[in-house]
């Protein structure tokens, strides 16, 4: 299965628009944290497709349509 990785400024705001705590979000999704040094702008986190498919189908069916700043 592949992984999808994303920074953690796209997986807060996911998650903020979501409504969701942290802990929350990451085990609903099984997010994991590749960290790369001590730049935070190195660090992302990750999880599997079909996890993300998961994620998106909720985004989908909670977020009111349009293109939200989550996903731009």
């Amino acid at each position: 299965m592949g992984r999808v990785h994303v920074s953690v400024r796209t997986w807060t705001r996911i998650r903020l628009a979501l409504g969701m705590p942290t802990a929350e979000f990451a085990a609903l999704y099984g997010w994991s944290v590749s960290l790369r040094g001590l730049d935070t702008s190195r660090w992302y986190l990750t999880t599997t497709v079909r996890d993300l498919a998961h994620l998106v189908g909720d985004y989908r069916r909670n977020v009111p349509s349009g293109v939200s700043r989550a996903v731009r």
